[in-house]
This record gives C-alpha cells, sequence and structure tokens, in this order.
C-alpha cells in the first residue's frame, strides 16, 4: 500500500496516532479515513418526559413585560417512566420562573407524583432533599466512582474535535453532580479541570504562545483552526491510508492488496480475476512469439532484385539513395522467391538483411 501523502504537509504513522482533528495538525499527521467529510457532532439533550393524563400547567409573566408563558409539568406515575435528572431541571426551572416558595413547591410536587413514588420519597423534608432523591435513583451514589474514572481518562487526542472532547467532559460532569448532588458552581470546575487537564502537550503549548487560557478562548481558537483545516481539505492532495484490520499472530498487519481491484480485501497471489488475465497474457505473448519466429525464418529467404527484366513488373524503390527494382513475393510462408524462379527469369539474387523500402509514403519491411 502507498498512499499518495502531500510530504511537505503530512506525514503517516501507525495506528497508535491521535485522532484529533487538531493535534494531528499539529503534529503534520494526514487526517485518518472517515474524516474528510467530517461535520462536527452536536450532542442535543431534549427535555423529553413521557406524557401522563394528568399534566399541571403553570402561567407567568416574564420579567418586564407583560408576556405570559405557559409551561407544562408531567406528573410521575413511575419512577421508571422518565428521565429524572431532566424532570427534576425541568422543575426546578419552574420553580423559578414562577417565584415559587418552598412551601408551594411541595405541594406542586405532591400533586405531580403518584402513592409510589410518595412512598419513595418518604423521610425527605425539603424541596431539595425530595428533587435530590429522585435524581439518586437514576444515578446511585455509588455510581461516583465510575464517572470519576471515565473524566480522569478524557484526553483530548482521542476525539476528532473538540466540541466532542469538551461534550464528552460535560456530560459525566453531570452524571457525577447527579450522583453526588454538586452544585452548578463546582460541577463547572469539574468540567474546566478535565479540560485543561485533558489536552495534549502540543495544544497546552500552542495557546500558550497565543495566551490563551480560559476554556473559552481555547475552544474558540481550535475550532477555528477545525474549521480552517476542514475547508482546504478539499485543495490537499492526500489519500487516506488504508489500514488493514487483519493482524498476523505477531501483532504485525498484513500487507494484504490486490494491484487489480485496488483494495486490501484480498492479495494480488489469490485475486481470480488476475490470474486468468495473466494466463491470457501469457497465451497471447506465445502466440505472437510463435508468429514473429515464422516471419524471420521466411525473411531469411526475401531478396531484392537489382536487374531489368521483361514481362514482369518493373518497380522501382531505393536503399539509402541507391534506386533498385524489386521483384515482391506473397509472404505466404510456402511462396517465397525460390531460386528455381529466379533461373526460370534469368535473374540474380542478392541476400541482405531486412531494409526499409518506401513507397509513395507508405512504408513496407522486405529482403
Amino acid at each position: 500500500m502507498n498512499p499518495i501523502i502531500n510530504k511537505k504537509l503530512f506525514r503517516v504513522t501507525t495506528d497508535n496516532s491521535p485522532s484529533s482533528l487538531y493535534e494531528r495538525h499539529l503534529s503534520s499527521l494526514a487526517i485518518k479515513p472517515g474524516h474528510c467529510n467530517l461535520i462536527s457532532k452536536t450532542v442535543k439533550d431534549t427535555i423529553s418526559i413521557t406524557k401522563s393524563e394528568s399534566p399541571l400547567k403553570f402561567k407567568f409573566k416574564i420579567e418586564g413585560t407583560e408576556t405570559e408563558v405557559e409551561i407544562t409539568l408531567q406528573s410521575i406515575e413511575n419512577l421508571d417512566q422518565h428521565k429524572l435528572d431532566m424532570w427534576t431541571k425541568a422543575f426546578r426551572n419552574a420553580a423559578t420562573k414562577c417565584h415559587w416558595t418552598e412551601e408551594t413547591q411541595l405541594r406542586v410536587l405532591d400533586a405531580l407524583i403518584s402513592e409510589p413514588v410518595r412512598t419513595y420519597l418518604e423521610g425527605k423534608r425539603t424541596i431539595d432533599n425530595k428533587l435530590d432523591h429522585l435524581i439518586h435513583y437514576q444515578y446511585p451514589i455509588f455510581d461516583a466512582q465510575k464517572y470519576q474514572c471515565k473524566l480522569k481518562n478524557l484526553k483530548q487526542e482521542n476525539y476528532r474535535t473538540f466540541d466532542e472532547f469538551y461534550s464528552e467532559i460535560k456530560t459525566n460532569a453531570e452524571m457525577l453532580a447527579n450522583c453526588k448532588n454538586l452544585k452548578p458552581e463546582k460541577t463547572e470546575e469539574i468540567i474546566i479541570d478535565t479540560f485543561m487537564t485533558g489536552l495534549s502537550e502540543k495544544t497546552l503549548l500552542k495557546m500558550q504562545e497565543l495566551n490563551k487560557s480560559t476554556v473559552s478562548e481555547i475552544m474558540e481558537i481550535i475550532r477555528g483552526s477545525e474549521n480552517i483545516i476542514l475547508a482546504n481539505r478539499a485543495t490537499i492532495t492526500v489519500k487516506d491510508p488504508i489500514i488493514n484490520e487483519n493482524k498476523s499472530e505477531s501483532g504485525e498487519y498484513k500487507s494484504k492488496w490486490c494491484k487489480y481491484h485496488k483494495r486490501n480485501t484480498h492479495d494480488s497471489s489469490e485475486c481470480v480475476k488476475l490470474k486468468k488475465k495473466q494466463d491470457e497474457r501469457v497465451a497471447n505473448d506465445r502466440s505472437t512469439r510463435t508468429a514473429n519466429e515464422k516471419i524471420t525464418d521466411t525473411r531469411k529467404n526475401m531478396s531484392i532484385i537489382t536487374q531489368n527484366y521483361d514481362n514482369h513488373p518493373n518497380i522501382v524503390g531505393y536503399i539509402g539513395n541507391d534506386p533498385v527494382q524489386i521483384l515482391l513475393d506473397t509472404g505466404a510462408d510456402d511462396n517465397y522467391i525460390s531460386s528455381a524462379l529466379l533461373d526460370h527469369l534469368n535473374l540474380n539474387s542478392k541476400p541482405s538483411e531486412p531494409k526499409e523500402i518506401f513507397f509513395w509514403k507508405l512504408r513496407f519491411r522486405h529482403n
């Protein structure tokens, strides 16, 4: 496999090289296969709460205006039917917009939950304790270690774009916050710390050169760089290296490549189509060689006649600058100009090597 690489811009490494588009750019690496038409992945979590038979609707006015807005909260009949973290966010948002007191929030919550859910929340007195306990049903406290390990192992170089990298950090940080009842400020701190520690050394050095230190500044710079890299992708003569997933027992990649089909699904030696083509070529070569041998044998007996003769075609030709008269045979293997014919015509023969004779701009080869 010999991928076409613009050597001034890129070099190809093993499959252990980073996936990050920006990291590969800093390391002068080619874009990985499948990344050529990359579209940044955007994770969009929608507040999707299963509809129940008895949702409650609340109205509030947007501050500073007379515009009235309606909020709908679905009731919880069963703990397993909802994304409880999203539901509690919707509840807290409604409480803030409608300026509910602690007592009002407790009454609204009680109106939205079924008896089994009330039993689950029994013993929790404040609205925050009740809502946090709902979240813990979906995110138990003992899951916190799992999300902490995930956050610790998140590295920029393993993600194609910074949007993907940042989104993964944010998702796991929010899950950790749900498990440990963390405040938004603490969750944001975890996101920033994980982001900065997950950056590669080359990216950190580059950001230091540019005097960029905040997450928003770094994201702005790198998003712009990624867009430029992808926009220029069409003008770069780079062919994605074909990575063969088949490994030998020693762990090295097999070098399978079919030069006929231009694929790595099989080797040239295994290609039936290529073998058939090669057999046909060999047969044609043998046939051509045999025909050439016969022609050579025939030419050895051909002659150029230089004397005048009567009652026969008198063809004038030239060998170099010398004019000659020529008697042509049919060219058949068993009908060349024989000595008997020359004796009958009272002509002399002059054996020679094959020469080119020109007749009215046409070229023939004769002896």
